[in-house]
């Protein structure tokens, strides 16, 4: 205020004190081409002139520093907000990726256990399925052998189990539902005669 006061005072010779700027009370000019200094009013003027440049360049860097301090408060108040969402996003990326490789694991495992039955399977299928054949067209047989003859028809022939909720194939065929979806999943063919299936046209079998 006392400097924007004294450049007033420059530029229109009035008020050389600021109570008397607000008072009123002005100074008696004996000579109206001079001021009481007897300098001119343009090297006051002048004066004013730089004055007031100077009181409005502090004022701008005055406002441009409450400005930077305001956004700094604010960029401190959102900063905890940020973290907590960057550390949710770390999260739900961690979270995808597990399940990726669970995913990724179970695939592989499925292929393995099949190409672990298919070997089994090409082992033990032709020796069975002729006995089990046998079996089922023979007119004399007795009841023990009729009972045999059921249990031997109720073992899955891919993993040599008893079957546990039983599934047929398009072409007539019956295993688990495990070892058959299993099968069909990553063959899309019947495990015993190779006749093309999907894993949908599985029917599964119930008082089997």
């Amino acid at each position: 205020f006392r400097r924007g006061h004294l450049a007033l005072f420059y530029w229109n010779n009035t008020f050389f004190e600021l109570e008397s700027r607000i008072a009123g009370i002005k100074f008696a000019q004996l000579d109206a081409r001079s001021t009481p200094w007897g300098a001119s009013s343009a090297q006051y003027a002048l004066l004013a002139v730089l004055l007031g440049f100077q009181i409005l360049v502090e004022v701008v860097f005055g406002a441009r520093s409450l400005w930077v301090r305001a956004l700094k408060r604010h960029q401190k108040a959102l900063q905890p907000r940020n973290d907590d969402e960057r550390r949710e996003l770390q999260s739900r990326k961690f979270s995808v990726s597990n399940l990726t490789r669970a995913m990724s694991a179970f695939r592989d495992e499925l292929v393995r256990r099949a190409f672990v039955d298919q070997d089994r399977e090409h082992s033990d299928n032709s020796s069975f399925s002729t006995d089990t054949q046998h079996r089922v067209g023979s007119h004399n047989l007795e009841p023990s052998s009729v009972e045999a003859s059921h249990a031997a028809a109720r073992i899955c022939t891919m993993c040599m189990d008893a079957m546990r909720a039983p599934a047929a194939t398009p072409c007539g065929h019956v295993f688990c539902w495990n070892c058959a979806a299993s099968w069909s999943a990553s063959h899309r063919a019947c495990a015993l005669c190779r006749e093309p299936m999907e894993l949908r046209d599985l029917l599964p079998l119930t008082h089997y």
